[in-house]
Parts: C-alpha cells; structure tokens; sequence
C-alpha cells in the first residue's frame, strides 16, 4: 500500500509523522460560502530542507477540489503558493477538504486542508419534493418554491436532473419549480437531485432532492435489503419477496449486481403461488471485511423491465465481539444516577459560574438590538432578519454572520448590534435567528417592534 493511501485512511498517523516534514502548509479557512459558486484561494508551502521540492500531482479528497497547475517547484529554504479552487456543493455547514500531493523528496506526500462555511440563501435548503406512489404510465408533481430572506429576487434559470428520472418547468417568472415524475420511467424506486441553475452571483445553485415509486404490476416487499451485520464464515440469507399485484404469473429472469459480490437464489414464496417469487440473497463467502452494498438489477422479461433492489450490511472478523450498547447505556446511566459523594457536591455548590461576555456596543447611530444567550454550543453564528411592518416578509440585513462567542457550558453572552442602514422617523420589526454547524437556521426571537426617532438618533 503506498504511503499516500495509507495517509488517506490513517489521517491520524500521518498528521504525527508529518511534524517532522520538511515542506509543510497551514490550514486554509474559506470562510462563510454559498453552495455553487467556485471559491479560489492559496496555500503557502514551506520547505524548510536544502533542496528544491517539486509537487507532481494531487489526489483530493473532494471531487471539486481542483489544484492548478502542477508541477509546482518550491526552492530550498523557501515557499510557493498552492493555487486551487473548490467548487462548492450541496452540503451545508462547516466543510473540511483536504488534498494529497506526491512530492519528488524522501517526504513522498503531504496534505493541504481546507475548511468552510457553507450557508445557502433559500429558506429550508435542501428542497425536498417527495412524489408518493405513481401509478405506471402516469404522473404526479409538486411544486417548490425558491423563498430567500437574504436574496429577495432570487429566480431559477434553468434546471438539470443527471438521472433523467424527474420533468421540471419554471413557473412564476422562476420563483417556483415544478417537479414530475418521468412517465416512462421504469418501475421501482427513484431518488435523485435537480440542480438548479440562480440569476445570482451570490448563490448559483440550489439543489432539490426527489423521490418517488414508480409502481407497476410488479411490487417487491421492499427496495432497501438490509444483511445486517454478520460475520466472516458465519452469513446468512435474506428474503425479498416479489409480486405480481393483479395475480399473473410472475416470471423472474437474470439479476445483475453493481457492487459488492453476492450469490442469489430464485425459489418459491412460503404459499405457493404464480404470482409470487421468493430470492435469498447472501453475502459473497469470499467478501473480507467491510462494507457491504450493491444494487440488485431483477429483469422481469414478461413486462420489459427491470426492478432495483439495494442491498446492504456489514461484515466483519468472524472472531469480533458486538457489544450490547443498550447494556452499556444502561449501566452508564445507573452510575449517573448514583449520590455524589461529599466532596463531589461541595465542589459543586462552591463552583464559581464564568464571568458573562458582553459585547461592546458598536459605534453610530440607529436602532440597537440586544440578547442574551446561554450555552451557546448548538449554535453557529446569529443572522439579523428585518420587515418594514408588523406582517410584512423579514429580509436579512446582517452581510456577515455574527459568530459565537463562547463554546463553553454556563457561559451567559450578550450580543449587542446596531442596525446602520434605519431611517430616521422609521418603525421596523426585527427577528434574530440563528444558524446551526450543520447549516440549519431557526428564529431565536418573535418579531421586535423598535421606532428610530430623531431623539433617539442624538
């Protein structure tokens, strides 16, 4: 196995042996991004060593990561700069990335990391349009509207489904997306996601994700196998049942597998009947440890199609123990509930709270928000929201995320913030939300009703 691989799945070691290296990098922060848009940015590499260092080539760990160009000559004793570019995708939230380079020294490989934020600008991102049961031949659709409180003209141009399994047409000048089921997709189960093309440069993209049953005469019991976990030596099978729903005589032909290897055998359901054919799925005996998935192609000749089945587990040494996390739950939990003992509860009681944080009151005029938050660790940073009446649509006033102060437990942390862009003689309402690591945003106030009179501007 060669270094860069052993690096890829033993991050750990790699990150200690590399205090020795002789070219290193620091970390790159990217900062808050929106999904879609291409964020370029450097590293300095430093090499430390008598010779010239040459980067040959790079392995990143995010398809979108994209170095260039290489080669890249770092001279003794010197530095260069990594140029790259990370193209941002769907995923909300804090993201690390991270690139291997082979270098052409005794050193072989070392890794660049890159971390951001990716906040998107469309209220309850990702999108979801779950279609239901679809009758073969026919269709459903849902509509999804492009809401944005920090981008209120945001409408979607154009829209692209890598599948092929989903219709879409914009529809109020792209404020909204119809999604609808593709009448002559196969039977079985579809799920997918539409790439969703903006008017803005802010935010280029949106994703929204689809799912439905396109059901014909053909049903299985279900689309998702679960093996569970199993040992090396020791598999076992699994049944999935299939039906013809209007009682036919049901003909199974050739299974495919994309994947993980399994053995497959056709046999007869429990009752007896044509219209009902049984398949035990194993684990392949020559599977080593791992992760087990693959996608089962079950061809029906009668009809001229093709169900899909994912099949799934885990297999593992045939000598590994599974431990009982409900014992260990359990029994963690008795222990808490035990009495301290004495020294414990006075240290406790005697325990002296944190000091607040307040901060300082930003310099100007115009309308001044304050809250106070305590225990701030689910939290990632606070937007300001804005409606010029008291049922009028909030729109986000606040460029930047107002970042955390605090990740300690017990801390009290009072937030102060001035709103610069308020007219004198205006009455505004105000919400304060909050957004999670994971991207996910929530109000933390109702509407605040604040008038920036003249008397209040002196």
């Amino acid at each position: 196995m060669s270094l860069r691989f052993l690096c890829f799945f033993v991050g750990f070691f790699c990150a200690a042996s590399s205090a020795n290296a002789k070219v290193t990098a620091e970390s790159v922060s990217l900062g808050e991004q929106r999904p879609g848009k291409h964020v370029p940015a450097h590293a300095q590499l430093n090499n430390d060593s008598d010779k010239p260092v040459v980067v040959l080539s790079q392995h990143p760990s995010y398809k979108r990561f994209d170095v260039k160009p290489l080669p890249l000559s770092i001279p003794a004793h010197g530095s260069a700069q990594l140029i790259f570019d990370v193209h941002v995708d769907r995923q909300l939230g804090v993201q690390n990335y991270s690139v291997d380079l082979d270098l052409d020294s005794d050193q072989k490989t070392m890794r660049v990391y890159a971390s951001l934020f990716v906040d998107s600008a469309i209220l309850q991102e990702p999108k979801t349009a779950d279609l239901g049961i679809v009758t073969a031949s026919k269709q459903a659709e849902q509509r999804i509207d492009l809401r944005s409180q920090d981008l209120p003209d945001l409408r979607a141009r154009s829209t692209q489904d890598g599948d092929k399994m989903i219709d879409t047409d914009l529809i109020d000048g792209g404020k909204a997306v119809i999604l609808r089921s593709h009448k002559d997709a196969a039977w079985g189960m579809h799920d997918g996601w539409v790439e969703v093309t903006t008017n803005s440069d802010q935010q280029p993209t949106v994703w929204i994700k689809y799912r439905y049953e396109q059901r014909g005469r053909v049903v299985p019991e279900t689309y998702e196998v679960n093996a569970g976990v199993q040992h090396v030596g020791k598999v076992s099978s699994q049944t999935l049942f299939i039906r013809d729903i209007e009682g036919a005589a049901l003909q199974l032909g050739k299974v495919s597998e994309q994947g993980s290897a399994v053995s497959i055998k056709q046999t007869d359901c429990p009752v007896k009947a044509p219209s009902c054919r049984a398949l035990e799925i194993k684990i392949d005996e020559k599977q080593t440890n791992g992760k087990i998935s693959t996608v089962l192609g079950i061809e029906l000749p009668q009809y001229k199609q093709t169900l899909s089945i994912n099949y799934a587990g885990l297999l593992i040494g045939a000598d590994t123990k599974i431990g009982d996390l409900n014992a260990e739950a359990q029994k963690r939990a008795a222990a808490a509930a035990r009495p301290q003992d004495i020294a414990d509860a006075l240290k406790a009681v005697t325990t002296v709270k944190p000091a607040p944080i307040i901060v300082p009151t930003p310099p100007g005029n115009g309308p001044l928000l304050k809250w106070n938050v305590q225990n701030e660790q689910q939290i990632y940073g606070y937007i300001i929201y804005r409606a010029d009446s008291e049922d009028g649509e909030m729109h986000r006033i606040s460029d930047k995320l107002i970042h955390t102060q605090s990740k300690e437990n017990e801390v009290s942390v009072e937030y102060r913030w001035r709103d610069a862009s308020a007219q004198v003689g205006h009455t505004y309402w105000y919400q304060i939300g909050t957004i999670s690591a994971q991207g996910i945003r929530n109000n933390l106030t109702g509407a605040l009703k604040k008038t920036y009179s003249a008397e209040a501007k002196k």
